[in-house]
């Protein structure tokens, strides 16, 4: 009879341990899309608790940044329309004193693209521009 060389159960516990694995040995395209099915999760199964300070590292998260730019003609407001999962933007404003930031004018139903108004109460046109980090799909 020949040797059984993997058997699970002839794992000890802590036999595998994360100091034995690699730095990416495992890696998130060896999992197959839909691997996990978050319905297969129990509820409250995921501790949050449990994820510690530090865990999850910039350099890790896949970001991407975006510049834009333009003018808001006097006594008009400029809606500007974000990417979804981003950052508080950096909004510079050419003579912040007339103008503020506002609520957008057209609602849409949904979370997924931030949106806000810039209002220019000013007499004559204003430049802004904008620049924020998302979280890339």
């Amino acid at each position: 009879m020949g040797v059984v060389k993997y058997w699970s159960p002839s794992l000890l516990d802590g036999s595998v341990t994360t100091a034995k694995l690699a730095d990416n040995a495992v890696t998130t395209p060896k999992l197959a899309i839909a691997a996990v099915d978050t319905s297969q999760l129990a509820l409250q199964s995921v501790d949050w608790p449990r994820i510690k300070l530090g865990n999850v590292r910039q350099d890790r998260m896949d970001t991407t940044a975006v510049s834009s730019s333009g003018n808001i003609s006097a006594s008009t407001t400029a809606s500007l329309v974000l990417l979804p999962y981003c950052f508080w933007p950096m909004i510079h404003v050419q003579a912040t004193t007339f103008v503020r930031m506002t609520g957008h004018i057209t609602d849409a139903p949904g979370a997924d693209n931030p949106r806000f108004g810039l209002r220019n109460d000013d007499s004559v046109s204003r430049t802004y521009d904008m620049d924020y980090r998302y979280i890339a799909a």
